[in-house]
């Protein structure tokens, strides 16, 4: 009975495997990323510095989709100040 019962709790493991092994694979990706040493040194005063700079970002009409589903909007006309 519990062999079955272990064969059974396998069948239902098996289908989950490709996403933990995705999902392995992309943290490892991301892991690489934050581990990154940034190309800008945030101490240097070096370079262009404006002499007047205003914070104020606005966005008018902003269209969002996902690139593998285009036809399929996720933002469609979203103000964003």
């Amino acid at each position: 009975m519990s062999c079955l019962a272990a064969t059974n709790s396998l069948g239902h493991l098996t289908p989950n495997l490709q996403a933990f092994a995705e999902a392995s694979g992309s943290g490892g990706y991301v892991f690489e990323i934050i581990k990154r040493k940034s190309k800008i040194n945030i101490f240097n005063d070096d370079g262009k510095i404006p002499s007047k700079f205003t914070g104020d970002i606005q966005f008018k009409n902003v269209h969002f989709t996902y690139p593998s589903r285009q036809e399929a909007p996720v933002r469609y006309d979203l103000p964003l100040s």
